[in-house]
Protein backbone atom coordinates (compact mmCIF):
# COMPACT_ATOMS: atom_id res chain seq x y z
CA UNK A 1 0.00 0.00 0.00
CA UNK A 2 1.08 3.41 -0.74
CA UNK A 3 1.61 6.37 1.91
CA UNK A 4 -1.20 8.88 1.78
CA UNK A 5 -0.48 11.70 -1.00
CA UNK A 6 -0.95 15.87 -0.38
CA UNK A 7 0.00 18.20 -3.10
CA UNK A 8 -0.48 21.91 -2.97
CA UNK A 9 -1.77 22.53 -6.05
CA UNK A 10 -2.12 26.39 -5.73
CA UNK A 11 -0.16 28.34 -4.66
CA UNK A 12 3.23 27.68 -6.98
CA UNK A 13 6.03 28.04 -5.33
CA UNK A 14 7.96 30.90 -5.12
CA UNK A 15 4.43 33.11 -5.71
CA UNK A 16 5.08 36.60 -4.13
CA UNK A 17 2.46 38.52 -1.92
CA UNK A 18 1.95 41.69 -1.33
CA UNK A 19 -0.14 43.51 1.60
CA UNK A 20 -3.44 43.28 1.09
CA UNK A 21 -3.44 40.37 -0.90
CA UNK A 22 -5.13 36.90 0.27
CA UNK A 23 -3.89 33.65 -0.31
CA UNK A 24 -5.81 31.00 -2.21
CA UNK A 25 -4.85 27.89 -0.91
CA UNK A 26 -6.34 24.49 -3.41
CA UNK A 27 -4.73 21.18 -1.39
CA UNK A 28 -5.61 17.88 -2.79
CA UNK A 29 -4.94 14.75 -0.78
CA UNK A 30 -5.74 10.38 -1.43
CA UNK A 31 -5.13 7.67 0.48
CA UNK A 32 -5.65 4.05 0.32
CA UNK A 33 -6.92 3.88 3.75
CA UNK A 34 -8.84 6.92 5.46
CA UNK A 35 -7.37 10.10 6.10
CA UNK A 36 -6.89 11.00 9.78
CA UNK A 37 -5.87 14.70 9.69
CA UNK A 38 -4.45 17.35 7.49
CA UNK A 39 -2.13 20.12 8.70
CA UNK A 40 -1.11 23.28 6.83
CA UNK A 41 1.95 25.31 8.68
CA UNK A 42 3.62 28.56 7.05
CA UNK A 43 7.53 28.26 8.68
CA UNK A 44 6.72 27.22 12.02
CA UNK A 45 3.16 28.39 12.22
CA UNK A 46 -0.26 26.24 12.03
CA UNK A 47 -2.59 28.33 9.75
CA UNK A 48 -5.07 25.39 9.36
CA UNK A 49 -5.70 21.82 10.75
CA UNK A 50 -8.70 18.64 9.61
CA UNK A 51 -8.79 16.13 11.70
CA UNK A 52 -11.62 13.75 10.56
CA UNK A 53 -12.40 11.64 13.55
CA UNK A 54 -14.39 14.39 15.18
CA UNK A 55 -15.75 15.93 12.17
CA UNK A 56 -19.39 16.42 10.55
CA UNK A 57 -19.03 13.84 8.83
CA UNK A 58 -20.24 11.24 11.90
CA UNK A 59 -16.87 9.95 12.09
CA UNK A 60 -16.10 8.90 8.37
CA UNK A 61 -12.57 9.72 7.15
CA UNK A 62 -12.74 10.22 3.77
CA UNK A 63 -9.99 9.21 1.33
CA UNK A 64 -10.22 11.87 -0.78
CA UNK A 65 -10.18 15.26 0.33
CA UNK A 66 -10.01 18.79 -1.71
CA UNK A 67 -9.19 21.90 0.46
CA UNK A 68 -10.00 25.17 -0.91
CA UNK A 69 -8.24 27.81 1.90
CA UNK A 70 -7.89 31.19 1.83
CA UNK A 71 -5.63 32.56 4.05
CA UNK A 72 -5.21 36.22 5.36
CA UNK A 73 -1.55 37.11 5.86
CA UNK A 74 -2.15 40.24 7.82
CA UNK A 75 -1.68 39.21 10.97
CA UNK A 76 1.04 36.33 10.48
CA UNK A 77 2.99 39.04 9.15
CA UNK A 78 3.02 41.63 11.57
CA UNK A 79 3.96 38.79 14.25
CA UNK A 80 6.57 37.23 11.72
CA UNK A 81 7.46 40.00 8.87
CA UNK A 82 10.08 42.87 8.57
CA UNK A 83 10.35 45.34 5.72
CA UNK A 84 13.99 44.91 5.77
CA UNK A 85 13.89 41.00 5.07
CA UNK A 86 12.80 38.88 2.24
CA UNK A 87 9.97 37.56 4.35
CA UNK A 88 10.60 34.14 2.83
CA UNK A 89 8.48 31.43 4.53
CA UNK A 90 8.28 27.54 3.76
CA UNK A 91 4.47 26.52 3.51
CA UNK A 92 4.26 22.69 4.38
CA UNK A 93 1.19 20.74 4.23
CA UNK A 94 1.10 17.67 5.97
CA UNK A 95 -1.24 14.60 5.87
CA UNK A 96 -2.13 11.65 8.24
CA UNK A 97 -3.73 8.20 7.86
CA UNK A 98 -5.85 5.69 9.97
CA UNK A 99 -2.67 3.17 9.07
CA UNK A 100 -0.48 6.33 10.89
CA UNK A 101 1.54 6.62 7.67
CA UNK A 102 2.25 10.78 6.69
CA UNK A 103 3.41 12.24 3.92
CA UNK A 104 4.38 16.32 2.88
CA UNK A 105 4.12 18.65 0.06
CA UNK A 106 5.91 22.24 0.44
CA UNK A 107 6.19 25.64 -1.07
CA UNK A 108 7.81 28.75 -0.97
CA UNK A 109 6.61 31.99 -0.80
CA UNK A 110 7.11 35.48 0.01
CA UNK A 111 5.66 38.48 1.35
CA UNK A 112 5.83 42.06 0.63
CA UNK A 113 4.66 43.39 3.48
CA UNK A 114 4.22 46.92 4.69
CA UNK A 115 3.76 48.04 8.28
CA UNK A 116 0.53 50.24 8.61
CA UNK A 117 0.72 53.55 8.69
CA UNK A 118 -0.31 54.36 12.39
CA UNK A 119 0.87 58.11 12.13
CA UNK A 120 -2.78 60.32 13.43
CA UNK A 121 -0.60 63.48 13.63
CA UNK A 122 -1.85 64.86 10.31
Amino acid sequence: MLPPEIIINYPETDSIYASGQLIDFDISVTDDFAIEGILLEIGDTEILSEYFFDSPLGGLMPTEYDIDYTFDFTDFCSEHCTESSDNIFIVRAWVSDSAERTSSDWIRIQFNYEEPDNDDSQ
